[in-house]
């Protein structure tokens, strides 16, 4: 058959063809794997997601070099990456109690009882207990007010349940704030034994009761609002002991903390890209961006009920919002996530927020809600 002259060509063809396709197989399945120089994304180990998948964060890092040195400093970073973010995902935990570690739950779980506790975990309670006497807006006992607000916050259609419309909503509110800020409701005692550190957590008998009339099974003691900072400031904490330093991790929460020295962030409120409403920093750096009004992600969002907006940034003394800040950037050089969402807190809880003071390399930019003409308004060190 081959003394035909146009069978041998359409074979050749045939031939030269699927030489071609297997060729571009080839060249695009190494393409879809090759990596550029520049910032990349780091993934979570996924033997790691059943813990990690809770944790919210996005992280970036910067890699130079040939594809090969690309892939393994990628693959190392990863690897220091998900084993911090495992670690303290299950640290911050409030809920579940771990075999392999002592974390919040546990002291929710084992309360009126003395429990070791890490060192990391015992100076995130100092921190937070710290903050919680200065009565400025954050308890870490409102756990059950924290749960409240969030669950509303998940919901499709909230308005329905919010307590401004919702009697018996309102009403469990109230019950808790009353309880959350009397002085004998709770107590977090944090001792220091050499390497060593102690903790031991206690609730009222009247606390117990009323959670138990009201059905409510969210834990006291949760770190809340302040949350989502302490774990990125741990994770940038041990990536940075690791020598990992020139990555950026993101928040679902607005947050981003630059690890490493010489790059900079640039943050801006929420469709806002006014050259007078924008900060930018050199890191190490940190920038949190918040929206009384910004659309919701993943079913959670701040919403509007009765003319009033929610979000995340309750003050616990009243349980309520105070209504003032619209939109508003805080960005600090050598600071930390921490400080950075205490300083929201203390905007959003101010009933004038040109009043609040600001940290040394800490600035603010925001507009006041009800505002038309979007005056912006500012706070901190200036360039």
């Amino acid at each position: 058959m081959f003394r035909n002259p146009k069978i041998v060509i359409r074979l050749i063809l045939f031939i030269l063809a699927f030489a071609l396709a297997v060729f571009s197989f080839t060249y695009g399945v190494k393409q879809i794997g090759h990596r550029e120089p520049g910032w990349q994304t780091i993934e979570v180990d996924a033997q790691k997601g059943h813990v990690t998948y809770t944790g919210g964060l996005t992280f970036m890092y910067w890699a130079e070099g040939s594809d090969a040195a690309i892939r393994e400093l990628s693959d190392n970073v990863k690897k220091v990456y998900s084993d911090s973010l495992y670690r303290n995902v299950e640290l911050l935990d409030a809920r579940n109690p771990y075999e392999e570690s002592v974390n919040l739950a546990s002291l929710n779980e084992r309360e009126g009882q003395v429990v070791t506790v890490s060192e990391r975990l015992g100076k995130v309670l100092k921190e937070a207990l710290n903050q919680t006497r200065e009565n400025a807006g954050y308890s870490v006992f409102a756990g059950a007010l924290w749960n409240e607000w969030q669950t509303l916050l998940y919901l499709d259609e909230p308005q329905s349940f919010d307590p401004a419309v919702n009697e018996e909503q309102a009403a469990k509110i109230r019950k808790l704030v009353e309880l959350i800020n009397a002085p004998d409701t709770f107590s977090l005692e944090i001792t220091e034994k050499g390497s060593e550190t102690e903790v031991c957590f206690r609730t009222s008998p009247e606390y117990r009761q009323v959670m138990e009339e009201l059905e409510i099974t969210a834990p006291a003691l949760d770190l809340g609002v302040m949350r989502d900072a302490v774990l990125m400031d741990l994770v940038a904490e041990d990536l940075c002991a690791a020598g990992y330093t020139e990555g950026v991790l993101y928040s679902k929460t607005g947050l981003a903390v630059l690890c490493g020295k010489g790059r900079t962030l640039t943050v801006f409120p929420e469709e806002d890209e006014r050259p007078e409403t924008s900060l930018t920093v050199t890191g190490p750096a940190v920038t949190l961006r918040f929206s009384a009004s910004e659309p919701g992600t993943d079913n959670y969002g701040a919403y509007e009920a009765a003319g009033m907006k929610r979000h995340a940034f309750f003050d616990t003394r009243t349980g309520d919002f105070h209504n003032r800040i619209e939109d508003a950037v805080i960005a600090g050089e050598g600071i930390s996530a921490r400080e950075t969402v205490r300083q929201m807190l203390l905007l959003n809880c101010a009933e004038d927020p040109e009043t609040v003071s600001w940290p040394d390399s800490m600035r603010g930019i925001w507009t006041l809600q009800g505002d038309a003409a979007g005056t912006v308004y500012a706070g901190g060190e200036k360039d």
